[in-house]
């Protein structure tokens, strides 16, 4: 079957729960006979995609797509503005002394050895990366 590029494009959650909502907001049945959670998301999509971009509007609820989308451009741009605060301030400091400090750092990590291992699950973890603020850190195995 050959689908549109609109079709490829739609995202459809995998919550069966929320997907049974949005098909009785559209007027469908919920369940077809023998139909299992995959072939609803199927059916939903497909539905979707027939569908024009007016009501595809309605059913995305407009006003909850308008808070999400000032709450993201809120989130972004605040952490962007601190990102150039801190970039400005960290161009503001000449390159001699830039330059010596991460040397002065990768002399210490140099020396950094490692003291003991920790066990993640049933495998040791291998992997470990500090949060750029060192509030959190993050392993893997």
């Amino acid at each position: 079957m050959v689908y549109s590029d609109k079709h490829r494009k739609i995202n459809v959650t995998t919550d069966n729960v929320k997907i049974q909502a949005t098909l009785r907001q559209l007027e469908q049945p919920i369940s077809l006979f023998g139909e299992g959670p995959a072939e609803r998301r199927k059916r939903l999509q497909n539905l979707i995609s027939s569908l024009s971009n007016d009501e595809i509007a309605k059913i995305l609820r407009p006003d909850q797509l308008q808070t999400a989308r000032y709450w993201i451009a809120e989130y972004s741009l605040s952490r962007s503005k601190e990102r150039i605060e801190k970039l400005k301030e960290y161009v503001a400091i000449p390159e001699v002394y830039r330059t010596a400090n991460i040397q002065v750092l990768y002399r210490e990590l140099r020396a950094t050895t490692l003291h003991c291992s920790q066990l993640g699950d049933n495998l040791p973890l291998s992997y470990c990366e500090f949060n750029p603020n060192d509030q959190m850190v993050a392993v893997s195995s």
